[in-house]
């Protein structure tokens, strides 16, 4: 399979680094940023064009589009007219529907194809980033042809590949960025209130990723409604009421802690 490469940043060089383990022949790529060309001729002994239009695609099977999302528009319109009808483009936003490219290159199919990972950095061999993406589960939605290509191309990291419903691509990147960034927010807050109670930041991280993983362990055992304790569980107001006198002097984190205890609430039936 021949394929194009329209952004040569990590994520480009990720899908660089997969094809090229799994055998499909890389025959063009793009980028506007003079380093980036550089850093990816380097690594995979090809020329980089500085703009979409000065690469060759007329024979590629497979475009991937993975520019900022504020270029992915641009990228697509740019390849209009340009493609055999057979050849499918695919963007890799987490963020953004398949349809910003489908209505831009009505000829192609289209999808959106989003690793739930994050991104290795461009300095990973194509071994690690195979075994960091085996089993990764991945999102795509769009063209039934395209579709069904990124589910094959997602086997071959033995993954399952998931396809969202059309329409609640917002939706299922708030949830990744619920999983993967705002745990961290979690901890960053028991930290703090555990340093303000005499712990190093050392000792209050070492306990707080403790319980934080003693609580993901709970979920392999039960849904997170069983799983869950403390003073919401047991609905005990009275510790509750305590807390949120204690984080009166920490406005930011009372807001959290409230908000946080609603959704717990809600989970426990008891709201």
């Amino acid at each position: 399979m021949k394929t194009v490469i329209v952004g040569t940043g990590r994520m480009g060089f990720v899908q660089a680094r997969l094809g090229r383990v799994f055998g499909d022949r890389l025959s063009g790529a793009a980028d506007f940023d003079a380093g980036a060309r550089a850093a990816f001729e380097a690594a995979f002994g090809i020329a980089c064009a500085p703009s979409v239009d000065g690469v060759d695609v007329g024979d590629a099977d497979l475009v991937w589009l993975t520019v900022s999302d504020g270029q992915i528009g641009d990228a697509a319109a740019a390849l209009r007219g340009r493609l055999k009808p057979s050849c499918v483009v695919f963007h890799t936003s987490g963020a953004l529907p398949a349809s910003m490219i489908c209505e831009k290159l009505p000829e192609n199919a289209c999808a959106s194809l989003h690793p739930l990972i994050a991104c290795p950095l461009q300095s990973a061999s194509d071994d690690a980033v195979v075994a960091a993406y085996r089993g990764v589960v991945h999102t795509v939605e769009g063209d039934a042809d395209a579709v069904s290509l990124g589910r094959a191309l997602v086997s071959r990291l033995d993954a399952a590949c998931v396809e969202i419903r059309q329409g609640t691509k917002p939706l299922y990147h708030a949830g990744a960025v619920f999983a993967s960034n705002y745990p961290l927010v979690l901890m960053d807050a028991a930290v703090r209130l555990l340093m303000t109670c005499g712990f190093s930041y050392e000792q209050a991280l070492d306990a707080s990723r403790r319980m934080c993983r003693q609580c993901l362990d709970a979920l392999d055992q039960a849904p997170a409604r069983a799983a869950l304790t403390g003073p919401v569980k047991r609905g005990d107001m009275a510790t509750i009421q305590r807390h949120e006198a204690a984080l009166a002097a920490y406005p930011d984190l009372l807001e959290l802690y409230r908000a946080l205890k609603d959704g717990a609430m809600r989970l426990c039936g008891r709201l």
